[in-house]
Order: structure tokens, then C-alpha cells, then sequence
């Protein structure tokens, strides 16, 4: 059987990968309830990847040499989205 490119597709993208938005408490209000700090925060991992790839996920990881590149249609990484509170007392 002879080799081809016909199922080959451009694996090119950009991925959201970590991002982080907090806020910082004002010390007036630390103040009042006795906090030394408190920050709350949303976090983000894998939100989205931008590409033209038609399989699950550009980013193939192969289990070998031979393999490498080679799309088995392995899930993607999960979308996680944290929600948080971090307090010194």
C-alpha cells in the first residue's frame, strides 16, 4: 500500500490554556471583619482552542516514534473553571 497525504490536515493552533482573574479585598473591609487579607478569584484551564482541525484535539501526543503525530482520537484535555475565596486571618 502507497503512502498518501489525503487524510493530512494543517494541526495548527492557539489554546487558552490557564487564566486566572482575582480581586483584592479593600483593607477597610478586612478591617472591620479582622481579616489580615482576603482575595476572591476565577480560574480557567483549557477554555478554548482556536483551530481548523477537524479531530478532537490538535494537540496529538504520540506513544511513539512511529506514532507520533498520529491521531488515535484521544479526548482533549478537560475544561475546568475554579471558583475561589483565599483569607488571612
Amino acid at each position: 500500500m502507497a503512502q498518501t497525504d489525503r487524510w493530512l490536515e494543517n494541526g495548527s493552533y492557539v489554546r487558552i490554556r490557564n487564566v486566572e482573574l482575582g480581586y483584592a479585598l479593600p483593607k477597610s473591609l478586612m478591617n472591620k471583619i479582622n481579616f489580615s487579607s482576603a482575595r476572591i478569584y476565577v480560574s480557567g484551564q483549557n477554555l478554548y482552542t482556536f483551530t481548523k482541525y477537524k479531530g478532537l484535539d490538535p494537540d496529538v501526543q504520540g506513544t511513539g516514534v512511529i506514532s507520533r503525530g498520529f491521531d488515535a482520537g484521544n479526548w482533549p484535555a478537560s475544561r475546568i473553571i475554579s471558583l475561589g475565596i483565599q483569607a488571612d486571618f
